[in-house]
């Protein structure tokens, strides 16, 4: 991951996108945010497949315009959202470990 998770760490941090989800675990077990980190990698592989095989979690009967909405907007937003979430949860805790050293 390098240092990718840093911009959207600090822009929660700073109390833009995604401050509430930074306030909310801020104060979290570390245990309890690793456990939503592996959740989010998991819900990421799976929006992949959906790219990749919408036939396996497209109803049939959704119009070209609206699967192209899963496949091509939503689906990728979300997954850009669960890394967005990913990188927060990361700066939690480099920003613990930190301390700990410190």
């Amino acid at each position: 991951m390098g240092e990718d998770w840093k911009a959207d760490y600090l822009a929660a941090k700073a109390g833009n996108r995604h401050k509430g989800l930074y306030q909310r675990w801020k104060e979290m077990p570390s245990n309890e945010i690793e456990k939503s980190i592996r959740s989010l990698r998991i819900q990421i592989d799976v929006h992949l497949d959906k790219i990749a095989n919408p036939d396996k979690y497209i109803k049939e009967n959704l119009s070209q315009q609206q699967r192209d909405g899963l496949i091509y907007r939503y689906w990728p937003k979300e997954i850009l959202n669960f890394r967005q979430q990913i990188y927060i949860f990361t700066g939690i805790l480099q920003e613990r470990n930190h301390e700990k050293t410190s």
